[in-house]
């Protein structure tokens, strides 16, 4: 498993909130979704 990808899942998880975890990652809200669907 990527370390991106598991990063990104558990902050959205942590969050709640798609968007919001891209603004913590500070990258584009379908940057996080292109890395959870990798």
């Amino acid at each position: 498993m990527e370390s991106r990808f598991l990063e990104t899942f558990l902050l959205v998880a942590e969050l709640g909130s798609l968007a919001e975890a891209a603004r913590r990652l500070a990258i584009t809200p379908a940057a996080v979704a292109q890395r959870m669907q990798a």
